[in-house]
């Protein structure tokens, strides 16, 4: 019985510093983790293309500007997400920055239903009468060589229900 115990003390006290060490490893800790950046200011959102809500049979675009969230440091960049009523967008059908500001246009997929993102959860999130808003996360790296990091979302931005344009 000594014996049996002594094998599970020493497999206990084994177990313990090797977690102990794994925790040391780079990439294993918070150590790495990128600043979250300040949610951005969403400045506008306009429907154009077809009146809103849009109807099955009609397209058009959301085109939203905000503010830029500035990067927490030169060597991080900063990246956004776009939101329909929490609706994680993901089609863009351009984008434009300035010095401070984004502009985007996101399709409504009402009546295209040969883009790959017209599910019919996205038609059904995306018809230019709800709340929009947009994240920033922080980026660093390069995903060619395997080193691209990215933080945790900001919070969500102001929330604006887009005006027809």
């Amino acid at each position: 019985m000594r014996t049996k115990a002594r094998v599970l003390q020493g497999l206990g006290t084994l177990l313990a510093v090797g977690a102990a060490l794994f925790a040391g490893v780079p990439g294993a800790g918070a150590d790495d983790a990128l600043p979250v950046p300040a949610p951005p200011h969403l400045i506008s959102a306009v429907v154009t293309g077809c009146h809103a809500p849009c109807a099955i049979g009609q397209s058009g675009d959301v085109v939203l500007t905000w503010e830029q969230s500035p990067p927490p440091s030169n060597d991080v960049g900063v990246d956004y997400r776009e939101y329909s009523n929490d609706f994680r967008l993901a089609e863009v059908d351009w984008m434009k920055h300035d010095s401070n500001t984004t502009t985007m246009a996101i399709p409504i997929c009402a009546s295209d239903w040969s883009r790959p993102y017209c599910y019919p959860a996205y038609v059904d999130a995306l018809r230019g009468h709800e709340v929009m808003t947009v994240t920033a996360f922080s980026l660093a790296g390069d995903p060619d060589q395997g080193t691209l990091r990215t933080s945790a979302e900001s919070a969500h931005s102001n929330g604006l229900v887009p005006t027809q344009g």
